[in-house]
């Protein structure tokens, strides 16, 4: 069996060791893992996008059998990840098939988070210079130390 190092445990066992083989593959399994962690995804989220990545398209009856989750469950998460663009959704005869959306759509997900950070981080810079010049202002007119 291959070995899964650097694959969160709750993560591991989902992954279909069959189609993962090699040491590689399973490097490339654990990035992806920790690249749609950093865009926000849950453990339940990241677990059913990998299942998707693994199985391709598919109904949720079978994502919820390699994830080893209640279809339920599944269903809501799938509803979360067609939500934030991360998975599609096509009606086949009437059936809701579910697909991850390609490995470079992902590139676009991370500019934009980085984007979204980098105006958060200038935000708390001006928040921060604005308590300190209040800070001085207060301390000047009314001789308190806040």
């Amino acid at each position: 069996m291959a070995e899964t190092v650097g694959v969160m445990p709750e993560i591991r066992k989902h992954m279909d060791m069959k189609s993962i083989g090699s040491r590689r593959e399973i490097e490339r399994g654990s990035l992806i893992d920790e690249i749609i962690s950093d865009l926000g995804l849950s453990l339940p989220e990241r677990s059913v996008f990998l299942c998707l990545l693994g199985l391709g398209s598919r109904q949720a009856a079978a994502v919820a059998k390699r994830a080893a989750m209640s279809r339920t469950h599944v269903y809501e998460v799938l509803g979360r990840l067609v939500n934030r663009g991360f998975v599609l959704v096509k009606l086949r005869s009437g059936v809701r098939v579910y697909s991850c959306v390609a490995l470079d759509e992902l590139l676009g997900k991370l500019a934009v988070r980085e984007a979204l950070l980098a105006r958060r981080r200038e935000q708390l810079a001006e928040l921060i210079r604005a308590a300190g010049r209040d800070r001085e202002s207060a301390q000047r007119v009314e001789g308190i130390c806040l």
